[in-house]
């Protein structure tokens, strides 16, 4: 999603080669001689998928909290009647 969103911010950039990945990576900061433009972009791209990833990140915990509340059953005790 990185690289798309830069794409998207940059046209004329080629987020396929090489020389971009190298220079611009996710949630870093941009590499020496990278242009201001390139730079601005890859701020916005590394926080645009955020609130995504957070909103996943959530809906699996409520999913595992939903299968250990119905999926886990209590023992019965030992030597209770």
């Amino acid at each position: 999603m990185f690289y798309a969103t830069l794409a998207a911010q940059l046209s004329g950039l080629d987020v396929a080669s090489s020389a971009p990945r190298h220079a611009v990576a996710p949630l870093n900061p941009p590499g020496p001689g990278v242009a201001a433009a390139e730079a601005a972009a890859a701020r916005v791209a590394s926080t645009a998928g955020f609130p995504g990833t957070m909103f996943l990140s959530a809906a699996l915990l409520a999913y595992g909290a939903a299968i250990n509340a119905v999926g886990i059953r209590r023992a019965p005790s030992v030597g209770a009647s």
